[in-house]
């Protein structure tokens, strides 16, 4: 995202799939040349599948992203099997608006009879002011029994709360680090659903309000599946934005129902 004097707005996002070959743990790309700052500069996974595991296509290479500062983008995953594609977006944040904050937390599990919002973990954080104007971010930081970060959902539940929360019913601690993001200029669109497509490989999420500008926005979500014996949340393959009004979701696997939170974050000169 890039914050221009005339204050009009634009990001190129750098979207690829990085294929990966059987057994590799790392994966690089680069230099991308239209980064002027690698200070500031999100690389989030949008979804990965590894079809050599007995997982059905879930994404069991746990794929982490940064860059480094020759800019180029560093790719690494947790097992060191299978082989593995991973969809990723690079997105930089530019100008002098944005406010960074970071930190752990352990999710608490979700509480399904309660709905989205029930269960997980609070965490105090500073005041943002508008939750509408802040993005809520997060990567893999420890896990000992190696589920993907999609297998929790984080979101704000007022200016100075952050809610994390972990679905699945499997083994392992799991820790993850959290971004929360803000800016006055962005608008953030969020919002959540339990059992969702629980046969489809392919879906759509929508009920948002349409972007003004899709070239300079994009979407992050966060899924799990329904947390009975080993229905590990490693099942999301892929998302974008579709349109100004929509986002298309690939799944690795169906059988099981998917629980998620999606972001639709815009930056745009309406706002």
């Amino acid at each position: 995202l890039a914050y221009h004097r005339e204050r009009r707005f634009h990001h190129p996002l750098d979207r690829r799939v990085h294929a990966w070959s059987s057994g590799a743990t790392s994966a690089s790309y680069g230099p991308i040349g239209s980064v002027a700052s690698t200070s500031k500069v999100v690389v989030f996974n949008a979804g990965a599948e590894n079809t050599n595991t007995k997982s059905s296509d879930y994404d069991r290479g746990d794929v982490r992203a940064y860059i480094d500062g020759t800019k180029t983008v560093q790719l690494r995953r947790g097992d060191g099997a299978g082989a593995i594609q991973s969809s990723h977006q690079v997105v930089e944040l530019t100008g002098s608006n944005w406010q960074v904050q970071t930190g752990d937390a352990v999710p608490s599990p979700h509480v399904p009879a309660g709905g989205p919002e029930a269960g997980g973990t609070d965490v105090a954080i500073a005041d943002v002011g508008d939750v509408s104007r802040a993005w809520v971010y997060f990567t893999w930081q420890t896990n000992t029994a190696n589920l993907s970060e999609r297998g929790h959902r984080a979101w704000l539940t007022s200016p100075t709360n952050l809610r994390v929360q972990e679905h699945a019913q499997a083994t392992g601690s799991k820790t993850i680090r959290w971004h929360v993001i803000r800016n006055p200029q962005i608008r953030v669109r969020t919002g959540a659903a339990d059992n969702q497509f629980s046969t489809s490989l392919t879906a759509t999420i929508s009920g948002f309000t349409p972007v003004v500008d899709p070239a300079s926005s994009f979407a992050w979500v966060q899924g799990m599946t329904a947390g009975s014996g080993n229905t590990h949340p490693r099942d999301m393959w892929q998302f974008e934005l579709q349109g100004a009004s929509a986002i298309a979701l690939q799944r690795g696997y169906s059988g099981a129902a998917l629980f998620y939170r999606h972001f639709v974050v815009e930056l745009s000169p309406s706002n």
